[in-house]
């Protein structure tokens, strides 16, 4: 796995917080696209990251501005493989199946997408 941080500011904010941090540290490498924020180095790490992929999957709500569009629209343009996962409003269902050989309860979590907004 490798992490790919815009920038080493943010690499540090992360690396305070120990989900993060544990996650980071799990890493075989560490890429930071700059050592200070400007507006252009999400651009670059996105850049990076679809390079380096052989397959891009992109947790999308449908919006027609911000990174996860231009990610969607950079690997489009390199030919990519693509899988798009809509998210919106989110239901939860649970149900529960006895199964009847050794009693156990199975749980099922079923997610359905609702973009009626």
């Amino acid at each position: 796995m490798v992490a790919v941080i815009p920038y080493r500011k943010r690499l540090d904010t992360l690396q305070k917080a120990e989900r993060t941090k544990a996650l980071i540290n799990l890493c075989a490498e560490i890429y930071v696209a700059a050592e200070e924020y400007h507006p252009s180095v999400y651009a670059k790490r996105t850049r990076y990251m679809v390079e380096r992929s052989d397959r891009v999957i992109a947790v999308y709500n449908g919006r027609e501005i911000g990174g996860t569009i231009r990610t969607i629209r950079l690997a489009h343009s390199m030919k990519k493989e693509l899988r798009e996962i809509a998210i919106g409003e989110i239901i939860y269902t649970r149900i529960f199946e006895k199964v009847a050989h050794n009693q156990r309860l199975a749980e099922k979590t079923h997610f359905v997408y609702n973009n009626s907004n």
